[in-house]
């Protein structure tokens, strides 16, 4: 039994949310992004304000990284209305306002040069 599998073991049925942080992260180094996914949100919906941010911002990282534009933006919005002013509500509002602009001018049909040319400003510069 590996280091990560003891840790495992240790924290699975703690009910405490720090400790449930620590599972839900040790979950995405083991690449169990489902049950990583199904932590973040019992602890985001569960938890203060602040921490219930932090949640959101992590949910929506890992959406991101899916490729699933449109839940990423969903999850930074929640981390944002739950903390504006909190570290995570903060990166949530500009990731949140990246991502949107990044849907938008990827969906963008008439005038794609155009298009290209506001994504790579935004990569550029964001």
């Amino acid at each position: 039994m590996g280091e990560y599998d003891r840790c495992q073991e240790f924290l699975r049925g703690q009910a405490d949310v720090e400790f449930k942080n620590i599972l839900a992260d040790l979950n995405v180094k083991l690449g169990n992004i489902a049950k990583a996914k199904e932590l973040y949100f019992d602890i985001a919906i569960n938890s203060n304000f602040d921490f219930s941010s932090e949640m959101f911002y992590k949910l929506a990282e890992l959406y991101k990284t899916d490729d699933s534009l449109e839940q990423a933006i969903a999850y930074y919005d929640s981390s944002v209305n739950r903390a504006r002013a909190s570290e995570y509500g903060i990166k949530s509002k500009k990731m949140a306002d990246i991502l949107s602009k990044v849907d938008i001018y990827s969906k963008e049909t008439e005038n794609i040069d155009h298009a290209q040319f506001l994504l790579a400003e935004i990569y550029f510069v964001d």
